[in-house]
């Protein structure tokens, strides 16, 4: 099974336009996975939602400790929180 990450990211975009995950500020997709989609990024614009690339050091795979952060290729998306704190 194929995984359209375009089609995926912009139905993210579309369902915080409808009032869903209404904490979402912010997304960040890694830079070597870009995606070339403007209707996705109008629809995150539209939502007040930041849509940006960014990178992560690699994680080491099998061997990281559970803390560590997720490979990347992860998604990393950050909701508003009440105390100011991300």
């Amino acid at each position: 099974m194929t995984i359209n990450v375009s089609r995926c990211l912009l139905d993210l975009g579309r369902a915080v336009l409808q009032g869903r995950f209404p904490k979402l500020k912010r997304v960040r997709w890694d830079t070597k996975h870009q995606v070339d989609d403007c209707s996705m990024r109008v629809a995150f614009r539209k939502a007040c939602v930041d849509f940006a690339y960014d990178s992560w050091p690699f994680s080491g795979g099998a061997n990281r400790h559970k803390d560590e952060s997720l490979s990347s290729s992860a998604i990393s998306t950050t909701p508003e929180t009440t105390d100011g704190e991300t």
